[in-house]
C-alpha cells in the first residue's frame, strides 16, 4: 500500500470513529430517528454536490432497485441502531463494537451464505465474543439493561453491514458491477424517505420551553451536521482502487 493511500484510510478511520462522538451528543437531543434521518439527508446532499462537480454520468445499469434495498440494509437500519445505542452507550463503546463487523461477517456468512468457517475464523469469532463479554461486564455505563440494549443495537448494525456485504457481491458485483460513485447515492434514497414522515412529525418544535431548548442548542446542530456518513462515503469514493481493496 502506498503511503498516500494509507494516510487517506487513516483519515477515513478518524472521521468514521469521530461520528460516534457526534451521535452521542445529537441523539439524546434530537432523538434516534431524527438523528438517523439528518445523517442520511446531509450525506445525500453532500454526495449530490460532489457528483455534480465531478460530472459523473448517471447509469445504474438496471441495478437501481437493488441499490435501494441495499440502502435499507447498509444505511437505514445500521444508522438507526447506532443512534439508539448512542442514547445508552458511551461513544467509545459504539466505536469499538463497530469493529465487530468482520466477526459478524463470519457468522452471517456461515449461517446464511454458505461461507466456509475455518478454524482461524472460528477462533476469531470466539475472541471477539470474549471482548464483547469483557466490554459488557466492565466500564462506566449507567446500568446493565441499558448497556446490554446498546450492545445489541450495535451488533444488529454490524450484522446489517455484514449481510449487505454479501448481498452487494450477489446483486451488484456478480451482475457486472456498478459505478461506486452512484451506488451510495441510490442507497441513501430509501432510508431518507422512510424516515422522512416520522422525522418531520418529531421535528415540529413543541410550544413548551423544554421542547424549544432541545432544538436550539448550537452544539447539538453542530454534531448533527458532523454525523453524516455520506461525507465519509464521498471520501472513500475518492480513494484509489488499490487503497479500497487493501482495506
Amino acid at each position: 500500500m502506498k503511503a498516500g493511500d494509507f494516510c487517506r484510510l487513516l483519515l477515513l478511520a478518524a472521521i468514521w470513529g469521530g461520528s460516534f462522538l457526534f451521535m452521542r451528543v445529537a441523539a439524546p437531543a434530537f432523538g434516534a430517528i431524527n438523528t438517523a434521518f439528518l445523517r442520511v439527508l446531509f450525506g445525500f446532499i453532500g454526495l449530490v454536490v460532489i457528483l455534480a462537480v465531478m460530472r459523473t454520468p448517471r447509469d445504474y445499469q438496471q441495478k437501481f432497485g437493488s441499490s435501494l434495498l441495499l440502502g435499507v440494509i447498509n444505511s437505514g437500519l445500521p444508522f438507526l441502531m447506532y443512534c439508539l445505542a448512542a442514547r445508552w452507550l458511551p461513544a467509545g463503546y459504539s466505536a469499538i463494537l463497530n469493529a465487530t463487523t468482520p466477526l459478524m461477517g463470519v457468522v452471517m456468512g456461515g449461517l446464511f451464505f454458505n461461507e466456509a468457517v475455518t478454524l482461524k475464523k472460528g477462533l476469531g469469532v470466539l475472541t471477539g465474543l470474549f471482548g464483547i463479554t469483557l466490554l459488557t461486564t466492565t466500564g462506566s455505563a449507567e446500568s446493565v439493561p441499558q448497556l446490554l440494549a446498546g450492545v445489541i443495537a450495535c451488533l444488529v448494525a454490524t450484522g446489517c453491514y455484514a449481510v449487505a456485504g454479501f448481498l452487494t457481491r450477489r446483486w451488484i458485483t456478480e451482475r457486472g458491477g456498478l459505478d461506486p460513485n452512484w451506488s451510495p447515492l441510490a442507497a441513501s434514497w430509501v432510508p431518507r424517505c422512510s424516515c422522512c414522515r416520522s422525522s418531520f412529525t418529531h421535528l415540529r418544535p413543541k410550544r413548551r420551553s423544554i421542547g424549544r431548548s432541545r432544538w436550539s442548542g448550537c452544539a447539538c446542530w453542530q454534531s448533527a451536521l458532523s454525523v453524516p456518513r455520506g461525507r465519509i462515503s464521498c471520501i472513500s469514493g475518492l480513494l484509489p482502487t488499490s487503497a479500497r481493496c487493501a482495506a
